[in-house]
């Protein structure tokens, strides 16, 4: 048995058929890459988690399990890579058990990486992630005038919630004129992106969301035909709506955006200061 082992954390789905194109095809491609780590997967849905449980009898850890497991087996080197959007809630919980667990010594090298969006070019050595996300999605913009993209995301009231007016700043930055990001339970809240798309004369608002998977939210609460839905609301609001169901983690080059953030946190390529910058004194 191998004695390292890669962690791939997700809020999960209870959707079958998204987990097989997402996650699943995640982990082979993950395990294909690390021949020499054996690659698990992990929720922070205790309610996704036990609901798969009920309804299909198969069997997930939670992050917080996982840990116990990794230790139980006998694992000495871990690498968690998170498949969250942005540094919030969910990634906050796994990165407290990783300083956790980084003290009380279990493992001999514990790292974790970062998820989609979280550096932003800074000091030229790290990678801009919100540009090199636009520029993947850069087929989903549509060219027709009057027409622009909706990139709809879950929200948080996590102050990382600032990620996605960062996100519009950086689309409006690189010229992507036709861009708006929007969030379901957050700021910058759709409703609002769709008046300034109103204001910039859109006529068709290509809807994509901006979740790893098409879940529960994108089939209900984004595409569904209940009048409350987004997609609903935006046709009342006389737009004409173009849905793409294509979650993240169904993009192949979004993916190897997660790989190479997971090589970034094996390698610790970014683990210490920017070269230039002075030490930081020991004082206490």
């Amino acid at each position: 048995m191998n004695d390292k082992a890669i962690v791939l954390t997700s809020f999960g789905t209870t959707l079958t058929d998204e987990r097989k194109r997402t996650l699943k095809h995640m982990q082979n491609l993950t395990q294909k890459a690390y021949p020499d780590w054996d690659v698990y997967i992990a929720f922070t849905s205790r309610i996704v988690i036990d609901r798969i449980s009920k309804q299909e009898g198969e069997k997930f850890y939670s992050e917080r399990a996982m840990f116990y497991h990794l230790a139980s087996e006998g694992y000495r080197e871990v690498a968690y890579q998170p498949l969250h959007i942005i540094p919030g809630a969910e990634y906050s919980k796994v990165m407290q058990l990783v300083h956790k667990w980084k003290a009380d010594l279990v493992f001999r090298r514990l790292v974790i990486g970062r998820p989609l969006l979280y550096f932003i070019g800074q000091g030229d050595e790290r990678p801009d992630d919100y540009q090199l996300l636009l520029d993947t999605l850069k087929d989903a913009i549509p060219s027709a005038p009057q027409e622009g993209l909706l990139l709809l995301a879950h929200g948080t009231n996590h102050p990382a919630q600032a990620v996605y007016s960062a996100l519009q700043l950086k689309a409006n930055q690189l010229g992507y004129d036709n861009v708006w990001i929007g969030t379901l339970e957050g700021f910058p809240e759709w409703r609002e992106a769709a008046k300034q798309m109103r204001f910039a004369g859109i006529r068709k608002i290509h809807v994509k969301p901006l979740f790893f998977h098409a879940g529960e939210h994108v089939s209900v609460d984004i595409f569904s035909k209940e009048e409350e839905s987004v997609a609903q609301k935006l046709s009342e609001y006389g737009f004409i709506v173009e849905e793409d169901w294509q979650s993240l983690g169904q993009i192949e080059d979004i993916l190897k955006l997660y790989m190479q953030h997971l090589d970034d946190a094996i390698s610790e390529r970014y683990r210490g200061r920017s070269h230039g910058r002075p030490a930081i004194p020991s004082i206490i």
